[in-house]
């Protein structure tokens, strides 16, 4: 990168107007949530029937708690310890993997099943993608006020050009898919 491009940044940022002045708020926080965030942690927010659904209406979050697609069908999540000791792989191919491309060019994100694991402390299980986190003991329930507390984009949008890493910086910087 260029040595010159921050402080030219940093320059434009200054001399630039803003079109609105905010005064009344102390911090600004943004929490990047990996891409199986919504129905792997946030499953504690689905108390009741009727909290979560994948049609959701006010009041309700976007979370499908049964039948994950896997290419035979579905497959229901199973509860696993938060922390776990292993992690599934977050490079374009994963993605590639999830996505399970038609004939007709339409992802239908089937392919979990096949997804790559990374054994760390722990053995990978039988399907391993398809799991949320247990909150039985309260493991993400400051989690989950954080996103009762001060909301959640209810709706997850992603870049799909790529791993984690540059997907994450997309939210700052916008996205490099080709044609808008």
């Amino acid at each position: 990168m260029n040595k010159l491009f921050p402080l030219a940044l940093a320059a434009l940022c200054l001399t630039a107007p803003a079109s609105a002045q905010i005064t009344s708020f102390q911090h600004v926080i943004v929490v990047v949530q990996e891409n199986r965030t919504p129905d792997d942690m946030f499953q504690g927010l689905c108390t009741t029937p009727t909290a979560c659904s994948t049609r959701p209406g006010p009041g309700q979050y976007n979370i499908q708690t049964t039948a994950w697609l896997d290419k035979t069908g579905t497959t229901n999540p199973k509860a696993v310890p938060f922390g776990l000791g292993y992690d599934m792989l977050h490079a374009h191919s994963a993605f590639v993997t999830e996505c399970d491309l038609n004939a007709s060019g339409a992802c239908l994100m089937d392919g979990f099943a096949h997804e790559e694991c990374l054994p760390r402390a722990q053995k990978c299980p039988t399907k391993p993608a398809y799991a949320y986190i247990d909150n039985s003991k309260g493991a993400v329930q400051p989690y989950l006020d954080l996103v009762a507390g001060f909301g959640c984009g209810n709706y997850m949008f992603q870049t799909n050009q790529g791993p984690s890493f540059p997907a994450h910086q997309f939210l700052f910087g916008a996205s490099s898919a080709l044609g808008g």
